[in-house]
């Protein structure tokens, strides 16, 4: 049996009813949609892409600046004065013992207000615990009293590593259970600055691996805070010299980082040997920062971004 089809025809009538219609929801939709423009603005907001900016940490002999901003700056260990109370009572003859860390109110707002044209501080002070937190926090919200226009935070407050997440996902709980401890002092920070280095055994992969969930861990804990992460020309490796990592694998962290969506790299160096080495602008690793911060590079001068 053949299929049948049905054909259906319009009067002029009928013709005449259809038209009107049409013009009636076409004018309709004209007249709403200028109020439908500022939700599309708003999603398309939504989808932009963020372009990460470059700090410049390093401290090569004679080096120029490969930084696309000037807006960051530390304070170390001893401008914190962490160890000025077993200084003075070493120098006053007194065997007496330090009491406990305590927060050098003064000494410490001098060093801040000393920064204070930045727009990022970062208080670098690696060694103290969990337990210290407390002093942490009241650090953070010295640097903050003392410079009021800036963001502050405290160093490397974020993620640790994880090997293998998928082999050990307790080790997941682990971490995520160890910070969320830490929120006090994670909320008291204005943003997060995050190590990345890269090891000398490493590959992008392993690279990868590590370092990677640490960013979405920290999104995690920051929500929507900056979120900076630093790097080295060199690789880590204690107590051994640190050889220069090639232009292609810095090249493709950096490209991963982009990824990602971090607000910013800095570009750190270590002093392996204990002297500053001079700089070499021949390196690949230089080439492959300036490509990527050159015109048409991922990584744009702050200007661009607004």
């Amino acid at each position: 049996m053949s299929p049948s089809i049905t054909v259906f025809t319009l009067t002029t009538l009928e013709k005449s009813r259809f038209m009107k219609i049409s013009i009636l929801c076409l004018i309709g939709f004209s007249a709403i949609a200028p109020s439908l423009r500022p939700a599309v603005l708003a999603s398309e907001q939504q989808t932009v892409v963020k372009t990460p900016v470059i700090f410049d940490a390093m401290t090569f002999r004679n080096k120029p600046d490969l930084g696309l901003s000037n807006e960051m700056n530390f304070i170390y260990e001893w401008e914190a004065t962490l160890r000025d109370e077993a200084i003075r009572l070493r120098a006053s003859g007194s065997d007496k013992m330090p009491s406990a860390r305590t927060v050098e109110a003064d000494a410490f707002s001098r060093a801040v207000r000393s920064r204070a044209r930045f727009k990022y501080i970062v208080i670098d002070i690696e060694s103290l615990k969990p337990q210290d937190d407390k002093i942490a926090i009241d650090y953070v919200e010295l640097g903050k009293a003392a410079a009021p226009a800036s963001k502050v935070a405290w160093w490397n407050l974020g993620p640790r590593y994880i090997e293998n997440t998928f082999l050990r996902p307790f080790k997941r709980k682990e971490w995520q259970a160890e910070f969320d401890n830490r929120k006090k002092l994670v909320e008291a920070n204005d943003f997060c600055i995050l190590g990345a280095y890269l090891e000398s055994d490493d590959t992008i992969e392993t690279w990868r691996a590590r370092q990677v969930p640490r960013i979405a861990e920290a999104r995690r804990l920051y929500h929507s805070k900056p979120i900076f992460v630093t790097l080295a020309p060199h690789y880590f490796g204690k107590g051994k010299p640190w050889p220069f990592i090639s232009g292609k694998m810095l090249g493709e962290v950096m490209d991963i980082l982009a990824d990602h969506q971090v607000d910013g790299i800095v570009l750190w160096s270590f002093e392996g040997t204990g002297q500053i080495q001079p700089w070499d602008d021949s390196r690949d690793w230089v080439r492959a920062v300036r490509e990527r911060t050159g015109p048409g590079g991922r990584y744009k001068r702050p200007a661009q971004l607004q």
